[in-house]
């Protein structure tokens, strides 16, 4: 049928070539071994940093950072990162940054005023490579930075280094640890509930465990981490100021909470990753983090009124092709593909007389190789269209209890509904004749008899089968309503009983098995 539509530095090095302007970073690694360079690692940093002065970033050279790897196991090493630049995509709306290869932290004003107070950040990419000593339980991959930007939740927070750390435990076996995919730099607004993914995918089929931790300070290789101290009023598991609590959850990363004040926070996410021994023991064997800095401000966008991108109005409504199985939507804002509900229960699709056509799933279209978010959906219909009318597809409360949840935090609107046309069939069936009551058929579906009951009496019939292209597969003609007929010869597939009298016509649709 058709179908429609990553890290410690040695010493305080990098202090005059980043100064402050830390907005947050993730650090992470991937397994490059092979049977030359067994313990062969690539690591990675994903740096945020203010756009304010950021041009003096990398000046003067190389733009480089150390990571310092250490373990009770081997020596501690010391290798260098360098920038991975960005290569801009056909059709990409991604911008460059101030320093070559950074960019503009994608979807950081998304969601608040682009005129706010909060300035735009920059994301910068590095990637070291390093061959680890051998197997051991405890490597530490490390970085850190002075200084922190103002954070309101941390004590003296601009006198406090920037560090990040991941884990590994090779003991296992090779690994790569959780990488987060969503960018870890955002403006928000206060006053709004916001679902904000802190996902991470893990390419080996381990276990990825969420859990806030609390931010790290200090710099030198292989030694103790020291921790961030929270103002009065925060702590690991509440660091900001909101309406109810902050819940993220453990298994799938999703970051719930609604802002209740005009403040600049830092908190730490970690995806802890486990595997599971022969005897089904979880062993932790690895562990990435995150480290966030969240500007909430009072300059905020308005809700859009509309969310559905085609239009209501009947006369230009999209035309929906005759015997299409599938729809299409297309969103003015984008959505958190969770919030979809897969067995279409989202949406309610009408004929123009109120019946319901089914609607069995639902599927999120990619978004420029993205999985979290997109801006279309892919309805799949139990039965293809198969006559000209005016249908209505209305948003509604879906088995996951919600509607739909944009990146922004907002609803659909329960009832919000749009206009589609279909008005190329040729079948010559029209909506009425399928929504008299003059007779029925049973079973439904069949593979062999289809019997008839009447509701009125009628003589001189005319009675034909029509295949979905309105062919006719088959016709009789009787001096009285028939009992039943025999579609055993028919192919498998979807078709239309025509019941012709001189009083009345009706036409029901059946499935041959």
């Amino acid at each position: 049928m058709k179908k429609l539509l990553i890290l410690l530095v040695f010493g305080l090095s990098l202090t005059s070539t980043f100064g402050s302007h830390m907005a947050g970073g993730d650090i992470w690694y991937e397994y490059a071994g092979d049977s030359l360079y067994p313990h062969r690692y690539n690591v990675f940093i994903k740096l945020y940093r203010n756009r304010v002065n950021a041009a003096t970033l990398c000046s003067g050279g190389p733009c480089t950072i150390n990571i310092c790897i250490s373990s009770s196991c081997f020596p501690s090493q010391n290798v260098v990162a360098t920038l991975v630049p960005y290569i801009p995509q056909s059709g990409s709306d991604t911008t460059s940054g101030s320093v070559n290869g950074s960019i503009l932290t994608p979807e950081f004003n998304d969601c608040s005023d682009p005129m706010s107070a909060s300035p735009a950040t920059e994301q910068y990419l590095f990637k070291g490579q390093v061959d680890l000593g051998g197997i051991c339980s405890d490597y530490e991959f490390g970085y850190s930075l002075c200084c922190r930007n103002v954070s309101d939740n941390l004590v003296n927070s601009t006198s406090l280094d920037f560090k990040l750390i991941a884990k590994l435990n090779n003991t296992l076996g090779h690994n790569s640890s959780p990488k987060f995919i969503t960018p870890g730099s955002k403006s928000l607004c206060i006053n709004t509930a916001y679902s904000w993914p802190q996902t991470a995918t893990e390419p080996d089929g381990d276990s990825v465990y969420y859990a806030f931790r609390t931010p790290l300070d200090g710099t030198g290789c292989g030694t103790l981490p020291e921790y961030c101290a929270f103002a009065p009023g925060f702590n690991e598991q509440n660091p900001m100021t909101t309406f109810g609590p902050m819940i993220l959850n453990p298994i799938t990363g999703d970051l719930n909470f609604t802002p209740a004040a005009v403040e600049v926070v830092t908190f730490k996410v970690n995806a802890f990753e486990y595997r599971f021994t022969s005897t089904g023991q979880p062993i932790l064997i690895g562990e990435s983090s995150r480290d966030v800095q969240l500007p909430i401000t009072g300059n905020c966008g308005t809700p859009p009124q509309e969310w559905l991108a085609i239009s209501k109005d009947t006369n230009a409504a999209p035309v929906l092709k005759c015997n299409d199985s599938s729809v299409t939507v297309f969103l003015d804002q984008l959505i958190y593909t969770n919030s979809i509900a897969t067995d279409g229960t989202d949406f309610s699709l009408l004929n123009s007389v109120g019946d319901i056509l089914p609607i069995i799933s639902a599927e999120a279209k990619s978004l420029n190789g993205q999985s979290l978010k997109t801006n279309q959906i892919k309805l799949t219909l139990h039965q293809p269209i198969m006559y000209n009318d005016i249908l209505q597809l209305k948003i509604r409360l879906g088995s996951d209890l919600n509607t739909l949840m944009s990146t922004c935090g907002y609803e659909i609107d329960e009832g919000d509904s749009l206009i589609l046309k279909v008005e190329d069939c040729t079948t010559s069936i029209s909506l009425d004749e399928l929504n008299f009551n003059y007779f029925s058929t049973y079973p439904n579906p069949t593979n062999d008899l289809i019997n008839f009951q009447y509701t009125k009496s009628a003589k001189h019939v005319s009675l034909e089968v029509l295949d979905f292209t309105g062919r006719i597969v088959l016709q009789n003609n009787f001096i009285k309503l028939p009992e039943n007929i025999s579609v055993k010869h028919l192919p498998q597939g979807i078709y239309f009983i025509r019941i012709s009298t001189k009083e009345w016509t009706e036409t029901k649709q059946f499935e041959k098995l």
